[in-house]
C-alpha cells in the first residue's frame, strides 16, 4: 500500500517508550467486530513505525481501539505488539511516496 508522506504525517501519531517503535496511530475503519460485553468494539487500522529508518511503517487491520490504548499503556510496547496485535491482525508495509 502507498501514501504520500502528508498522507503518513496526517496520521494521529503517538510517540511510545519502546527501543523498537517509534509511535502508533489508531485509524477507525467503520468495521464492526464481534459484539464484547453485549457492545460491538470499534474496529480501525493500527499502524506502527519503527526506530532506525525512515518510512518503516505497517498497518495492521482490523484492531480494535481498546487494543490501541492497551499497546499504548503498555510495560513492553513491542512485546505487545508481538503478542497481541501481529499473530491476530493481517499486515501490510506501507510505501511511503516522497512526492
Amino acid at each position: 500500500m502507498r501514501m504520500t508522506a502528508t498522507e503518513v504525517e496526517a496520521l494521529p501519531w503517538q510517540e511510545v517508550e519502546s527501543s523498537n517503535v517509534a509511535r502508533v496511530a489508531w485509524v477507525q475503519s467503520g468495521e464492526v467486530g464481534p459484539f464484547v460485553k453485549g457492545k460491538p468494539p470499534h474496529l480501525g487500522h493500527l499502524y506502527v513505525e519503527f526506530h532506525g529508518s525512515v518510512g518503516r511503517i505497517y498497518r495492521y487491520t482490523a484492531v480494535r481501539k481498546e487494543q490501541h490504548g492497551e499497546l499504548v499503556e503498555a510495560e513492553s510496547v513491542g512485546g505487545y505488539l508481538n503478542a497481541e496485535i501481529k499473530p491476530a491482525h493481517n499486515c501490510t508495509r506501507i510505501e511511503v511516496a516522497l512526492s
